[in-house]
């Protein structure tokens, strides 16, 4: 047994290093990576799930042993590291939860696949279908923020680096672009959804367009966090003109002390000094039941690297 599955194991392993390399030496890009996800989860794992299950015999597809056996055996570390996060690195429910989906559920899955197969035949496929289950199963009820993206030198990066994982959770005002739209639209969000959480990310610019929005958040009791990202300038103005002309005018301008403004509102305030401090304090707000103002200065000195880093992707096209 242990023989078959080294056998199997390496030529796995060996693929995995493979895609490692090439995405090292920049052989494949995002392009590349997106495409081959989509051909090997949409069009090559389901007929070979399906091809399984017809060539197995229904006494075999009806024996409870084996999906019981794997459901218990993807069940039990999923619970270990699910508790690790959450009492021993002290990391909040949503966030346990998360980290451990995407520790444990590939690898038990897909790493499962060419594993099972080999010892237990097709029908060992078969509860992988209903293995599925178990994480989302997990996820769903216990992971439900709402992320608010306003408009400005922030969404380009958090359209590009926020990861999702269920529909409507993370809403951004693409087409017209509407910038101050985040913070009334947790409100929005909130009332619609009572038992979320919810976050409202924007740049400095367009939170002050729109920051009497706190004050009616505190007044009618409806819990939010409001992530500040202060650069103290219009930073996709800033951006694209540097891009276009080289430099940049009339974009720049001075912020209020944010930690004081949102307590003058009977908010909380929150001033972040250092990278370390940006996820304990947005668990924090988060996590309590008010209305939090969390002031995150941002070095956007990185906006022309990333230019030149997707034209160099495009170029060739």
């Amino acid at each position: 047994m242990l023989n078959t599955i080294a056998t199997t194991l390496v030529p796995v392993a060996f693929v995995m290093f493979l895609g490692y390399w090439a995405g090292y030496r920049e052989i494949f890009g995002a392009t590349d990576r997106t495409q081959l996800t989509k051909l090997v989860l949409t069009w090559l794992l389901p007929p070979l799930l399906i091809a399984g299950m017809l060539k197995t015999p229904r006494a075999d597809l009806m024996d409870y042993r084996i999906p019981l056996l794997f459901v218990v055996g993807l069940l039990l570390p999923y619970l270990v590291v699910l508790l690790g996060c959450r009492y021993v690195l002290k990391w909040d429910l949503s966030t346990s939860t998360l980290r451990t989906d995407l520790l444990i559920f590939p690898d038990m899955v897909f790493m499962g696949v060419p594993i099972l197969g080999q010892l237990f035949g097709p029908s060992s496929l078969y509860p992988i279908l209903i293995a599925n289950l178990v994480p989302v199963l997990f996820i769903l009820p216990i992971t439900n923020v709402i992320v608010l993206v306003d408009t400005g030198a922030i969404k380009m990066w958090m359209a590009r680096l926020y990861p999702t994982y269920a529909p409507l959770t993370c809403l951004v005002s693409n087409g017209l672009s509407t910038m101050a739209f985040a913070l009334p639209g947790a409100l929005a969000a909130r009332l619609a959804k009572p038992h979320a959480r919810v976050l409202a990310a924007m740049g400095d610019g367009a939170f002050l367009m729109n920051s009497q929005e706190i004050e009616t958040a505190v007044r009618e009791e409806i819990p939010l966090v409001a992530l500040v990202w202060v650069d103290d300038a219009y930073g996709l103005i800033k951006w694209k003109m540097d891009l276009e002309m080289g430099h940049h005018r009339h974009v720049d301008f001075g912020n209020p002390d944010f930690v004081k403004y949102a307590d003058s509102f009977g908010a909380r305030g929150y001033r972040i000094e250092a990278a370390a401090d940006l996820l304990p304090t947005l668990r924090k707000a988060l996590d309590d039941e008010g209305v939090s103002v969390i002031a995150c200065p941002a070095d956007y000195s990185e906006n022309m690297k990333l230019t030149a880093r997707l034209g160099a992707l495009t170029d060739p096209l």
